[in-house]
């Protein structure tokens, strides 16, 4: 599942997303900070989120996936 681009300032894209997918973005702390059900053009905003890693969780009928972008 490719991102970017990674790192990224604030908005970046997701490739091969297959619909219906739900994504959770999570803090380095665990704490969940954003939730998006089916994202059709594949672009997130995390534009005022402090910087730092953040980690992405994609779950689809075909199952889950873990991926990591930075924040700069």
């Amino acid at each position: 599942m490719p991102i970017y681009p990674n790192p990224t300032t604030g908005i970046f894209k997701i490739d091969g997303l297959e619909e219906p997918s739900t994504i959770k973005i999570f803090n380095a702390f665990g704490n969940e900070v954003k939730l998006i059900e089916w994202l059709q053009s594949g672009e997130i905003d995390l534009t005022g989120q402090p910087r730092g890693v953040y980690f992405i969780s994609v779950e689809s009928e075909k199952g889950m996936c873990f991926e990591k972008v930075v924040l700069n």
